[in-house]
């Protein structure tokens, strides 16, 4: 099953993408309405964008089609200092995304 994930901050780098999935991952240009992605949280000593709610922001960032082995390779490098929600885009389509574990 093919899976949107809508990507920002590292995951919005498709060099970095590459490395997680062992592949290249076609990326179109769109934005989340509704969520701040300048926010930033700490993961063992390193700062990562992690996007909260916050219905007067939105995030630039990118859709991508994984399979759902790829969506676990995500997981994984996420960590739980992440949550996966499904949201809907600002071009309407639906998508995962990984938001900080203590946003909304």
């Amino acid at each position: 099953m093919i899976m949107m994930v809508f990507v920002y901050g590292t995951l919005a780098d498709s060099e970095i993408r590459k490395s997680i999935l062992n592949r290249d991952v076609p990326a179109t240009p769109t934005a989340l309405a509704g969520y701040d992605g300048s926010k930033t949280i700490v993961i063992e000593g390193e700062s990562y964008f992690a996007a909260e709610k916050n219905p007067e922001s939105s995030t630039k960032g990118f859709v991508i089609e994984l399979t759902e082995e790829e969506v676990v390779k995500l997981d994984a490098y996420e960590t739980d200092a992440y949550k996966k929600r499904k949201v809907t885009l600002v071009d309407g389509t639906e998508a995962l995304v990984y938001l900080n574990k203590n946003s909304d």
